[in-house]
């Protein structure tokens, strides 16, 4: 495994990304990172390197029965959500 985080980082932001996607400071088994990290054998150093983003398109959720939802899968422009009343599907604007 091999993290590549954005040069413009510091320091106090790179160990803690390092920290957290290691699975450092969380128990066996407590976290997806800290499982995914126990499976790899080797970890090499990581890089530093300028890191660009754009995105064109908005995505928003809109719960139609709170604020709190148990699960959301989202793709394609659709998106499903499951919360405490069942399933409920919508669009993505």
């Amino acid at each position: 495994m091999q993290l590549i985080i954005d040069d413009r980082a510091d320091d106090t932001q790179r160990a803690a990304i390092e920290t957290i996607a290691s699975g450092g400071e969380a128990a066996e088994g407590s976290s997806f990172l800290q499982v995914f990290a126990s499976t790899m054998e080797t970890l090499h150093p990581t890089l530093f390197k300028p890191i660009e983003f754009e995105c064109d398109e908005k995505a928003r959720i809109l719960p139609t029965q709170g604020m709190e939802f148990l699960s959301a899968d989202m793709a394609s422009g659709t998106s499903q959500t499951r919360n405490e009343w069942g399933w409920n599907t919508g669009s993505i604007a």
